[in-house]
């Protein structure tokens, strides 16, 4: 069986009456480059925030190695090596775009994983 570094299955998030992400799977194997494409409210940004540990599913499972990992906030998803970038990030124009995606962690260290 192949394994992914992240897996994510069954995800299901709402908020009151209104699903905003419903029974997603998503894998990913290592040196894969992925895109979430979507409308406004299609659930792009939900899925990211619960895996990054901002929100919480109400149900479904993440896998990062083949390891089931409870996404409690964002201190405990970096520790298993998943961080968000925001796209209002501003960049360092004299850094490349590697340095400037981990460029985060000099300035604020957690033990854990780097993946990529």
């Amino acid at each position: 069986m192949e394994q992914f570094c992240l897996t994510m299955r069954g995800i299901n998030k709402t908020y009151g009456s209104a699903a905003a992400v419903q029974d997603v799977d998503f894998s990913v194997r290592h040196g894969e480059v992925h895109a979430l494409i979507g409308e406004n409210g299609a659930g792009k940004s939900t899925l990211l925030n619960i895996l990054s540990g901002v929100r919480a599913a109400d149900s479904g499972e993440i896998q990062v190695e083949g390891q089931t990992i409870l996404m409690k906030n964002p201190l405990s998803a970096r520790q298993a090596g998943i961080a968000m970038i925001h796209q209002e990030l501003q960049h360092v124009p004299e850094l490349s775009v590697a340095q400037n995606m981990f460029s985060w962690q000099a300035a604020d260290p957690v033990p854990g994983p780097v993946r990529g």
